[in-house]
Protein backbone atom coordinates (compact mmCIF):
# COMPACT_ATOMS: atom_id res chain seq x y z
CA UNK A 1 0.00 0.00 0.00
CA UNK A 2 1.34 3.44 -1.06
CA UNK A 3 -0.09 6.69 0.22
CA UNK A 4 0.63 10.30 -0.55
CA UNK A 5 -0.78 13.38 2.18
CA UNK A 6 0.05 16.65 2.86
CA UNK A 7 -0.70 19.12 4.86
CA UNK A 8 -0.41 23.01 5.59
CA UNK A 9 2.50 24.25 7.74
CA UNK A 10 1.22 27.87 9.10
CA UNK A 11 3.56 29.90 10.69
CA UNK A 12 2.98 33.33 12.25
CA UNK A 13 6.34 34.26 13.99
CA UNK A 14 7.51 38.01 15.64
CA UNK A 15 10.65 38.44 16.32
CA UNK A 16 12.13 41.05 18.26
CA UNK A 17 15.33 41.99 18.73
CA UNK A 18 16.78 44.59 21.43
CA UNK A 19 20.04 45.97 22.56
CA UNK A 20 20.77 47.03 26.20
CA UNK A 21 22.29 50.21 24.88
CA UNK A 22 20.19 50.82 21.90
CA UNK A 23 16.71 49.06 22.92
CA UNK A 24 14.49 47.62 20.51
CA UNK A 25 16.72 46.97 16.60
CA UNK A 26 14.00 45.15 15.05
CA UNK A 27 10.84 44.22 15.42
CA UNK A 28 9.25 41.70 12.20
CA UNK A 29 6.67 39.22 11.58
CA UNK A 30 7.10 36.26 9.07
CA UNK A 31 3.49 34.78 8.48
CA UNK A 32 3.14 32.49 5.63
CA UNK A 33 2.13 29.23 4.93
CA UNK A 34 3.86 26.16 3.13
CA UNK A 35 2.29 22.99 2.21
CA UNK A 36 4.40 19.81 3.34
CA UNK A 37 4.38 16.95 1.00
CA UNK A 38 4.34 13.81 2.85
CA UNK A 39 5.60 10.23 1.30
CA UNK A 40 4.38 6.82 2.80
CA UNK A 41 8.10 6.42 3.50
CA UNK A 42 8.64 9.51 5.54
CA UNK A 43 7.54 9.84 9.54
CA UNK A 44 4.98 12.74 10.05
CA UNK A 45 6.72 13.70 12.72
CA UNK A 46 10.17 14.29 10.37
CA UNK A 47 8.22 16.37 8.28
CA UNK A 48 6.86 18.89 11.03
CA UNK A 49 10.43 19.26 12.22
CA UNK A 50 11.76 19.99 8.55
CA UNK A 51 9.15 22.25 8.56
CA UNK A 52 10.19 24.19 11.34
CA UNK A 53 14.12 24.07 10.78
CA UNK A 54 13.30 25.59 7.30
CA UNK A 55 11.37 28.24 8.88
CA UNK A 56 14.48 28.92 11.55
CA UNK A 57 16.85 28.81 8.84
CA UNK A 58 14.57 31.51 6.99
CA UNK A 59 14.43 33.67 10.30
CA UNK A 60 18.38 33.22 10.91
CA UNK A 61 19.33 33.77 7.48
CA UNK A 62 16.69 37.12 7.11
CA UNK A 63 18.79 40.34 5.64
CA UNK A 64 16.95 42.49 8.28
CA UNK A 65 17.87 40.07 10.82
CA UNK A 66 21.56 39.39 10.18
CA UNK A 67 22.08 43.31 10.03
CA UNK A 68 19.96 43.71 13.42
CA UNK A 69 22.28 40.96 15.35
CA UNK A 70 25.49 42.41 13.40
CA UNK A 71 28.41 43.09 15.50
CA UNK A 72 30.14 45.41 12.77
CA UNK A 73 27.33 48.21 14.00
Amino acid sequence: MNWVSAFNFDTNTDILIYSLEEGKLLAKNIAERDVVDEQASESPQNNILRAYKAQLDQIVNDEEVRNAVSFDQ
